[in-house]
């Protein structure tokens, strides 16, 4: 057998080398784009529709190139990361592992809460390492520090190298340090962009390019705090500011109970499952049936229990995707409903059986007033479900504590539970008695806690209501639970038969309603239909006789109301029935109206949270004081 010549052997060899880095990405893009398909069952359109890129497209020709731009990205950090490495196994290893990191990643983000990564996830890598089984975070930190360390030790830069590898990152990287703001919007010309469907603005782009321009707008869109000018024209959209009433004394204060409860919802409404026994307490469904089945619309799904306490807290609609108690609650004092009750002379609790810092609690609760926190360290850990502590333990030591204090003061007490957290673990100390057919596990187990929860919710009212009947207690779910990917414990259940960018109006107001129990005092449960979550301390402070104008802003015109953004499908506005589902596309004007309101909303959150507070000022000047400037 003959053997090439040796010059004709290094030549093969070096073409060899200098196409690896283009076969390889190629190949584990492909990879990816069938663990998504078949494994995950997410349709990224790797091969999508065609598309016309000024470099790519010839006239009569069908390149099917959507997603080139996104490819052609991934060779270049190949070619990038192959330049500076010592030894080829390493950087395959390395590469291949940020390119499933990326897309596979994605991909199961997708599956798991209908939408990719986004760039606040960012601040919130503790918060979702504890959330995962041990033995997964332990593996998930192994391999970052692995990838960090392989990184370092095969850094191999010679001067010639330096010079191919900074011809290489400039093109790739010098428009968008100097000029992030024209590049985001020469990305968003060629591709669109779509603010309430993250998942589409991900598909047009492929996974890195969409990552790149995710960074580029939170940079640009990362703006300052508002003008008196801005504050003043949210206003004017939102319908001016209210008027305040004059002089009326406060009425005698009652005690106020607040449960936000973990993954709250009634899953008899996935009608296709038999469940051996009602997944509720016969006294929690009781509860809820004499308000009328009411339901308040989170701005979440399947987590961000944050967001959800914002808005119940604080009386203004979240601006997801952002981590409102992560990145946005900055303020040292935020005009929330437990600093308005602490000014009326309320003793402010909260508690939740959670690390501190999970979500940045111990920092933006106090900012919001609450002037005791009790976490984990202050439960005893007695009685567990999985992870968390059960809610007849979490309750039973919430009410002992508070018999403890024996205050005089009116309280406002404060309490999100967590036994029922994903991923639904019972734990040893109580079997199994609620059995689901079609057997579905993660069905099942969710059913068996939310029966105890519930069981443990509406004995805690029943011992509420009998030592305190004139106290005002109000329960909500935070949002739904989730139920497998790509919602198919729903849809095997009968819920959700279409994708979300396929919901209409009454689909998303599923997608986004836990039920909502309001006991007022001795009047009973009220029947409040179907409100928006940042609508509770409006409802709070109405039902104590207190006023707080700076809530009345959030509640919309009539004709409007409420108005929901559901992260993912669109705006919502409208009772049931008869409601719009804004998306993107939408160009009527009742949608543009809609907008403009979501829009002046966000606005007037960003003063009150991180801005100079003008509106404290413009809607309540008897509070002005405590804002942190007054209006020029």
């Amino acid at each position: 057998m003959n053997r090439l010549p040796r010059p004709a052997q290094l030549a093969f060899g070096n073409l060899i080398r200098l196409a690896l880095p283009l076969l390889v990405t190629v190949a584990v893009y492909l990879v990816a784009a069938v663990v998504n398909a078949k494994l995950l069952a997410v349709d990224l359109r790797y091969l999508g529709p065609p598309f016309k890129l000024w470099a790519l497209y010839v006239p009569g020709l069908n390149l099917n190139a959507s997603l080139l731009p996104d490819l052609l990205l991934q060779v270049g950090i190949g070619y990038l990361l192959f330049c500076m490495s010592r030894r080829i196994w390493i950087w395959l290893l390395l590469h291949t592992t940020q390119m499933l990191f990326i897309y596979v990643g994605n991909g199961v983000k997708i599956a798991n809460f209908g939408e990719p990564w986004v760039v606040t996830d960012w601040f919130l890598i503790r918060e979702m390492t504890e959330v995962l089984p041990p033995a997964v975070a332990v593996a998930a930190a192994l391999v970052a520090a692995g990838f960090v360390g392989l990184l370092l030790f095969n850094l191999r830069l010679t001067a010639r190298r330096a010079l191919l590898v900074t011809a290489l990152a400039v093109p790739l990287l010098g428009a968008v340090i100097a000029r992030p703001g024209l590049a985001n919007d020469a990305l968003a010309s060629i591709y669109g962009y779509w603010r309430w469907a993250p998942i589409r603005n991900f598909t047009a782009r492929g996974a890195t390019l969409y990552l790149v321009d995710e960074i580029l707008r939170f940079n640009v869109t990362r703006t300052p705090p508002p003008s008196a000018a801005d504050v003043g024209r949210a206003l004017s959209a939102l319908g001016g500011a209210p008027a305040v009433a004059a002089g009326a004394a406060d009425p005698p204060p009652r005690n106020v109970h607040i449960i936000a409860a973990e993954s709250l919802w009634d899953p008899t409404q996935m009608a296709a499952y038999r469940f051996s026994e009602d997944p509720w307490a016969a006294e929690f469904r009781a509860l809820w049936e004499a308000t009328g089945r009411s339901t308040v619309m989170s701005p979440v799904f399947g987590g961000g229990t944050a967001n959800a306490e914002y808005e119940a807290l604080c009386g203004m609609p979240a601006a997801t995707p952002a981590m409102m108690f992560q990145t946005e609650v900055t303020n040292p004092t935020v005009p929330c409903l437990p600093h308005r009750l602490r000014d009326a002379g309320y003793l402010t609790l909260a508690s939740h059986p959670n690390r501190a810092g999970f979500w940045n609690r111990n920092n933006a609760y106090p900012k919001i007033g609450f002037a005791t926190f009790r976490d984990i360290k202050g439960f005893v850990s007695d009685d567990m479900r999985g992870f968390y502590l059960s809610d007849t333990s979490l309750l039973r030591q919430s009410r002992d504590h508070l018999a403890s204090l024996g205050s005089r003061q009116p309280v406002l007490n404060y309490i999100m539970t967590i036994a029922a957290h994903w991923p639904y673990k019972l734990g040893p100390a109580r079997a199994p008695t609620i059995a689901v057919t079609p057997p579905e596990p993660l069905v099942g187990n969710y059913a068996n806690l939310i029966r105890e929860s519930t069981e443990a919710i509406a004995a805690h009212i029943d011992l509420l209501r009998a030592r305190d009947p004139d106290a005002l207690i109000v329960v909500f779910g935070d949002h739904l639970p989730l139920l497998g990917a790509n919602l198919s414990g729903y849809r095997l259940g009968g819920a959700f038969p279409r994708p979300p960018e396929r919901f209409n109006a009454e689909d998303a107001r599923q997608y986004a309603s836990t039920p909502l129990i309001v006991i007022d005092g001795r009047r009973g449960p009220l029947d409040l239909g179907n409100l928006a979550m940042y609508e509770l301390p409006r409802l709070v402070l109405d039902l104590l006789g207190l006023a707080a104008p700076v809530f009345d802003l959030a509640l919309a015109p009539d004709e409007l109301a409420p108005v929901r953004p559901v992260q993912g499908v669109g705006i919502l506005a409208g009772r049931p029935g008869r409601a719009t589902l804004c998306r993107q596309a939408a160009t009527d004007a009742a949608c543009e109206r809609v907008r403009q309101w979501t829009t002046a909303a966000h606005v007037i959150g960003r003063d009150l949270n991180r801005g100079h507070q003008y509106v404290v000022g413009r809607v309540d000047p008897g509070a002005a004081s405590t804002a942190r400037a007054e209006v020029p």
